[in-house]
């Protein structure tokens, strides 16, 4: 029996708030200006294209983005605008598949396995979603792959109102090609740990025993497993907990249920359609049930 192979698209939308201001207020169109407070204990919650050319990101201090950019406008938050917005764009997700999980208010993963427009071209099928969701005056880019890792990374390779393809048989090749600090859970201090050892890039994790890995990050723990179809290995995620050895182990146990439910492919793995069925109650159930195991374990 032939494998099927998963598509699974993240939908990234484009400097959401900053893009929903400027419904409210065009003016700020052609203008710097970020989303949150631009005060001493201010946070940036957002910025638009044209302040992030200033160096101005997310999570960085109102002080700090008016030394970058003096003339930066600072527009107060207005959640209930961007929660009204997001649900629309839900809307337009549920028209293509019922299983779309929302991983933030403007991030969201498709399981279009299974789907049909387009002859069941989930590149054809997610551009007609990015033409409708520009129709409510935003825009969206997408990664598209067999795995969600995958499809997050390459939602970041042709921002802003753009998607890229990712297919199965390149997976090894573009992780192999990738510097650390875009993997997933790869944080600063591991990726300082990881160089010293010489290792900046994903081909160096492929060709990296694990307990080495394990032995040089201390806490952080790298998570591998086989490229579908492949019989290579890659790197899927990245964490860093401070757990005894036998939590670890647990952790493992863990990733590999939820692997079956959601991480998906190869091995004869059900993949998450076939997990939660088409209706989004089950698969939220399958979930909720891993999730309970690992806490009871991990207590």
């Amino acid at each position: 029996m032939n494998e099927v192979t998963r598509k699974i698209a993240l939908l990234d939308l484009d400097a959401f708030f900053a893009a929903v201001e400027v419904l409210r207020d065009p003016s700020l169109k052609n203008k710097p200006f970020a989303v949150g407070g631009g005060g001493d204990r201010g946070v940036v919650a957002t910025a638009n294209y044209l302040a992030r050319r200033f160096g101005v990101h997310s999570a960085m201090s109102g002080h700090r983005a008016r030394q970058l950019c003096p003339q930066l406008i600072f527009v107060k938050p207005n959640f209930a605008e961007y929660k009204a917005l997001s649900y629309q764009v839900r809307e337009i997700l549920a028209k293509y598949t019922p299983l779309v999980e929302p991983a933030s208010i403007d991030e969201f993963y498709l399981d279009l396995t299974d789907n049909v427009a387009f002859k069941g071209s989930a590149s054809l099928t997610v551009e007609a979603i990015r033409k409708e969701i520009s129709r409510l005056g935003i825009t969206g880019s997408a990664g598209i792959s067999n795995q969600k890792m995958v499809a997050k990374i390459a939602s970041d390779d042709n921002k802003p109102n753009g998607q890229k393809v990712v297919p199965p048989e390149q997976v090894f090749d573009y992780i192999a090609a990738l510097p650390l600090k875009r993997i997933p859970g790869v944080g600063p201090k591991s990726q300082e740990t990881l160089a010293r050892y010489g290792l900046t890039h994903g081909h160096h994790i492929q060709t990296t025993n694990t307990s080495q890995l394990q032995q040089k990050l201390g806490e952080a723990a790298i998570v591998l497993a086989s490229v579908p179809g492949e019989g290579k290995v890659s790197l899927v995620a990245a964490f860093s907990k401070k757990i005894n050895e036998k939590k670890k182990l647990l952790a493992g146990k863990f990733i590999g249920e939820i692997a079956k439910i959601c991480g998906g492919g190869g091995g004869g793995r059900p993949t998450l359609a076939q997990a939660g069925g088409r209706d989004p109650k089950r698969l939220a159930e399958a979930l909720s049930t891993a999730k309970q195991r690992l806490m009871e374990k991990l207590q």
